[in-house]
């Protein structure tokens, strides 16, 4: 009995892939294999995940490109492994239950606090140098919740996508605007804005994970007086060469070495 109610929803996923990766038009289960996949991430007790995300933005008169390199590390006890490289600077978030710890790479030096009861998962950062580790942070809880976002998607067929050199068997959950539900977000005062969004998420067969996410940002803002509409775009891609749910992760993942010359400080410099 214990065994057919491990196996049932592994058995439901698979036999929803294969029925639906030949009827792609099948709404509900779309949504419920992503919430399959999705949920798996919300009850994982460890887990460790390596992402790249690279953001192209376009106008019609400038292009502008960014990546961030991310890693994040989680385990029981409140031990926890935050890491971010981007355009602004480079840092890490390290906790081993009992002590946190936040370094910047580029000024190399790092902050030592106990972890605060009532606030144990991140301290407060306020620099830019941590948008990369802020990113770290929010991949867990983005993915938990991808499918929150959605009234309906569409399954795409099964395709091979190389991931960071390994060919991955896929399939896509696809969504557009139309799909998404509405959300309370206020608009400037006066400044019309329009925005369409599609996206897809892909979904390594063989191990029910996402391995990729892909956005695509329209926007059209019409400003007080203006003779014409500025349009922007943006595109978003999100590639996961590592994703493990559930690993025994060794105690060393959680211990901060300094570098050499590294320089303890009481607070990080105050932004100007």
């Amino acid at each position: 009995m214990r065994i057919s109610a491990i196996l049932c929803p592994i058995l439901l996923a698979g036999s929803l892939i294969a029925e639906t990766t030949a009827t792609t038009s099948n709404v509900s289960d779309a949504l419920h294999v992503l919430n399959l996949v999705t949920q798996k991430y919300a009850d994982a007790k460890s887990l460790h995940i390596e992402a790249t995300q690279e953001v192209t933005h376009s106008t019609e008169l400038s292009r502008g490109w960014s990546k961030m390199i991310l890693a994040i590390s989680v385990a029981p006890d409140n031990r926890y492994r935050y890491e971010g490289r981007g355009p602004l600077g480079a840092a890490l978030v390290l906790s081993d239950g009992k002590t946190v710890w936040t370094y910047r790479y580029d000024e190399n030096v790092f902050t030592e606090k106990p972890v605060e009861p009532e606030k144990p998962n991140l301290p407060a950062i306020m620099g830019t140098e941590e948008d990369g580790v802020r990113s770290a942070k929010g991949l867990r809880s983005s993915l938990a919740h991808l499918g929150e976002r959605l009234n309906s998607a569409q399954l795409l067929p099964e395709e091979t996508l190389a991931i960071n050199g390994t060919e991955r068997r896929c399939i896509g959950v696809h969504y557009g605007s139309a799909d998404l539900k509405k959300r309370d977000v206020q608009e400037p005062e006066g400044v019309p804005r329009e925005v369409q969004e599609e996206g897809t998420y892909w979904i390594d067969k063989d191990r029910m994970v996402i391995v990729r996410i892909e956005r695509r940002i329209n926007t059209v803002v019409t400003r007080p007086g203006a003779t014409a509409s500025t349009s922007s775009q943006d595109e978003i891609v999100t590639i996961f060469p590592v994703v493990e749910l559930n690993p025994s992760l060794p105690d060393s993942t959680f211990v901060f070495s300094p570098p050499a010359q590294a320089k303890l400080v009481g607070e990080f410099p105050t932004q100007k």
